[in-house]
């Protein structure tokens, strides 16, 4: 029992606080003991060189699909056209070709930056510019795109004030600083959450009010049935961009808010539009080629789909388990980034200068690419799980004929290629393919509904797969699947 008029109780409470507060270090100093700074480095390149690997093995696999995948599948027969479908063919076959030689152009790059100290070298050249104009550096995000000089000025305003206040925490946080930064990355997550759709995202794109009419009227009485807090109503003029349709809800507590694309609204006419650009655009529209986008019916059942992301609390999920996550490698953070190791892997001299930013870079992307890796699948899996869910939340509502007919036509309008390789699409997908929810809504509908109904089995290009082991973990089903049938069978 402790006594605090006992003489050593002084040094036993100096000699604990002191044991608590240099754990980080004692651990950072059997770091630097045991690993030898070349081993690590290469240990991280053949990381890096296994991940391109096996990300060409799946765009290979994918390539293949687009190549041998011919025939429209049977499902889509009566509503995907033979042109529409060689379209999309080639639009894959392009965005992917783009990706292999874009993946090969990155791993050139990096495998240069590493081998050749370079981010020790373009440190030293920051130091150097920035200081002889009085500048320390703290570190710049720079966005290349379409609106150039907006992004430019956004990244400026916003991102470099962030990284500083990144590079203060850390320096003036003490050894619990990753909680201290933690709760600064919440907050600034909440922050942007609030004003990017009001004041960032109107730089980019126009909103208006949706007007007054019968699809207003359907998406309101929607929203009251399922007690959605909706305030307002808009439609963001996407179309100037892309042709891709999306409908997204945002806000807080009582005061959320739902954002359709112009592209998801059949004959939608943009206020900015002239007489005779309104003329050549509804006489467009009877046309068979140019009939896109969703009815009124179709477009309250993605809103369905969509409210049943918040009605089953993921996107709530979603942020606490990313939040976990973030903790959780900032504490890593926290125990590497005293180690001088880490830093000679990457060319800095051993009593040389840690730089915050620099060690972010090397723990967070290099040190810790499998953690990552493994984390983007995992993510991968629940996010199609989610999808799943919304959708039969959609059908249970009433709308399961109309959500099939507006993912159809979403599909066909975005280019986008109902085939799949397995192994491609559970580890890149966030999304079910287009078959597999269709046949997911077959039986939702079928519950519902069990004698008019007509459940059929999930396509896959191996063969039939149940539908219930999709729709528990598909993404982790693919893969059992293309691990037993090429490996343990043969």
């Amino acid at each position: 029992r402790t006594n605090r008029h006992d003489p050593l109780h002084s040094v036993k409470f100096y000699l604990d606080k002191e044991v608590q507060t240099n754990k980080m270090a004692l651990f950072s100093i059997d770091l630097d003991s045991y690993i030898n700074p070349q081993y690590l480095l290469w240990g991280i390149i053949a990381c890096t060189f296994v991940e391109y690997l096996f990300e060409l093995y799946l765009n290979l696999r994918q390539n293949k699909v687009y190549r041998t995948a011919e025939k429209v599948p049977e499902v889509l027969r009566n509503t995907l056209d033979k042109e529409t479908f060689e379209k999309s063919r080639d639009y894959g076959k392009d965005k992917n070709l783009f990706s292999t030689f874009s993946d090969a152009y990155s791993m050139i790059t990096l495998m240069a930056l590493l081998l050749c100290d370079g981010l020790f070298k373009g440190w030293e050249l920051t130091d150097l510019m920035l200081s002889s104009i009085g500048v320390w550096p703290s570190g710049w995000n720079i966005e290349i795109g379409r609106n150039f000089i907006k992004k430019i000025l956004v990244s400026i305003v916003f991102m470099t004030p962030i990284v500083g206040l990144i590079v203060k925490i850390v320096q003036a946080g003490g050894d619990l600083f990753f909680i201290y930064l933690w709760a600064f990355s919440f907050a600034l997550l909440m922050f942007f959450m609030t004003i990017y759709p009001v004041v960032i995202a109107p730089l980019f794109d126009k909103y208006t009010p949706l007007k007054d009419g019968p699809l207003k009227a359907r998406i309101e009485a929607l929203a009251a049935r399922i007690k959605f807090p909706l305030t307002k109503l808009y439609v963001v003029e996407g179309s100037k961009r892309s042709a891709h349709s999306n409908a997204y809800l945002y806000g807080f507590f009582n005061n959320k808010r739902i954002v359709l694309f112009d592209t998801l609204i059949k004959g939608y006419i943009t206020e900015d539009s002239t007489a005779e650009d309104k003329k050549s655009e509804s006489e467009s529209s009877n046309k068979k080629e140019d009939d896109k986008g969703c009815n009124d019916e179709e477009i309250e059942a993605v809103l369905g789909h969509e409210l049943g992301h918040w009605k089953l609390g993921h996107v709530v999920k979603n942020i606490v388990i990313s939040q976990i996550n973030l903790l959780f490698v900032f504490a890593l953070f926290a125990f590497f980034q005293k180690s001088s190791v880490l830093y000679e892997a990457f060319g800095f001299p051993r009593n040389s200068e840690k730089p915050v930013f620099i060690g972010l870079i090397i723990i967070l992307q290099f040190l810790l690419q499998i953690y990552n890796t493994a984390m983007g699948y995992i993510m991968n899996v629940l996010s199609r799980l989610y999808e799943f869910q919304a959708d039969q939340f959609a059908v249970e509502l009433g709308y399961g004929k109309d959500l099939k007919s507006s993912l159809i036509k979403l599909n066909k309008d975005n280019l986008g290629f109902p085939i799949s390789d397995p192994l491609y699409s559970a580890w890149h997908h966030s999304h079910p393919t287009l078959l597999q929810r269709l046949a997911a809504i077959d039986v939702d509908m079928a519950k519902k509904n069990p004698i008019r109904v007509k459940v059929r089995k999930v396509p896959n290009r191996g063969g039939s797969i149940r539908l219930i082991n999709r729709r528990l973990w598909p993404g982790f089903r693919d893969f059992l699947f293309f691990i037993t049938k090429n490996y343990l069978v043969s």
